[in-house]
């Protein structure tokens, strides 16, 4: 379990003297790199009617030097967005039919296993578990072939990754890839699949077709990515003044990512960026920077936002915020640039997330509920809420 959120003294005096003159912030935005209204068009497709105002242009000079140093400037969140919407868009039109929850948490299982053998670590199986999904969602993965294009998604990331570590080669994953195909035999889900052998050829032979479907995409932005992204962009227009909150909510962040990325697949409407910026609001509640209230949508009442909250966290509910209304009101409009996201938007994510989390960790006290009347006979003590948290992981 993660430790109680810090309290890190609460200075504001960084959010003074931010903004540029308008004249400015009009130039600067007209010599952004991206293509704003092609990003606007692919948000508003894949998010409705929300529109972005992810910009850096009411930023200082220096400010955007940083944000562009550390690779989480405004360009490349819009680059990022640009492809989670065109990716996810519906191949033909219509969203193909999710796997089944027990053919998610094998797959996420898999590629768990399979990315540590690989080294490509935990960012590693994010990557692997999105990449995967674009490919269903493309209509580029059956369940047939489930195995070969788990094994192809990881070859290519071996294959991009520079850093000098342990492999699996072509043999260890044909392997594993087989053993995986077996297992969902087992589990009744091989589909009109003949035979669970995974040959070295059968890879390679995906490999294309994954490209295909993720149009030569392999770099896309999983939640891992936006998720530290996200916090980065925070510390450096914060000042790093809060530096010891924002490793706490990462941290939090990318456990509770880890239980829903293994049961909820990426979609449109539930895009990584969309989970990320609900963790990231979700951790900034619990750290005690950002009033709960604050991320309640209008159309739900106060008492029922409390209850999915308070649902929605391994510990309970969060504790009243240390912020004064005057301060928030400053620290609102620094969210807003950090993750270029709207009041609205943000309320949105923020209770997408909520609901999400509510139902796993309900599902995993159930769980863990069953396993300790069960074991209780036999004299085994009931699992405390650390192993509850990582059996869901």
């Amino acid at each position: 379990p993660l430790p109680v959120p810090p309290g890190d003294k609460l200075d504001i005096t960084w959010m003074e003297g931010q903004a540029l003159p308008m004249a400015a912030r009009v130039s600067r935005a007209q010599s952004d790199p991206v293509c704003y209204q092609e990003f606007s068009d692919s948000w508003s497709t894949a998010c409705g009617s929300r529109t972005p105002v992810m910009s850096d242009a009411p930023l200082r000079e220096e400010l955007v030097e940083s944000l562009e140093a550390a690779g989480v400037a405004a360009g490349a969140f819009c680059s990022w967005a640009h492809w989670e919407a065109e990716l996810l868009a519906p191949h033909g039109g219509d969203a193909p039919q999710e796997f089944e929850s027990a053919v998610r948490e094998a797959t996420s299982r898999f590629l768990l296993h399979a990315t540590e053998l690989a080294g490509l670590g935990l960012s590693g199986w994010f990557d692997a578990v999105l990449l995967v999904d674009v490919c269903h969602y493309q209509g580029g993965c059956t369940l047939e072939d489930l195995p070969v294009v788990c094994a192809a998604v990881l070859s290519l990331l071996q294959k991009q990754d520079t850093v000098e570590r342990p492999r699996c080669g072509m043999p260890g994953l044909a392997r594993e890839a087989s053993a995986f195909a077996s297992w969902l035999r087992g589990l009744g889900h091989a589909g009109d699949r003949e035979s669970d052998e995974v040959k070295v050829g059968d890879i390679l032979t995906q490999e294309r077709a994954v490209l295909t479907s993720l149009r030569w995409r392999l770099n896309m932005a999983s939640v891992h990515t936006w998720l530290e992204a996200l916090c980065t962009r925070f510390n450096v227009v914060s000042g790093g003044k809060l530096n010891s909150s924002i490793e706490w909510v990462l941290q939090e962040g990318i456990m509770s990512a880890r239980a829903l990325v293994a049961r909820q697949a990426a979609t449109a409407s539930l895009s990584p960026r969309r989970i990320a910026t609900g963790l990231f609001c979700r951790g900034l509640v619990m750290a005690r920077l950002m009033p709960l209230e604050a991320l309640r949508p209008e159309k739900v009442s106060s008492a029922e936002w409390q209850t999915i909250f308070a649902g929605s966290q391994w510990q309970g509910a969060p504790q009243s915020c240390l912020m004064e209304p005057a301060q928030w009101e400053q620290m609102h409009g620094v969210l807003q640039v950090t993750t270029g996201s709207s009041a609205t938007g943000l309320q949105e994510d923020g209770f997408s997330i909520a609901v999400v989390m509510q139902k796993i960790i309900a599902k995993a006290h159930g769980g863990n509920k069953e396993k300790s009347l069960a074991s209780h006979t036999r004299g085994v003590k009931e699992a405390d809420s650390s192993r509850i948290l990582y059996s869901c992981c």
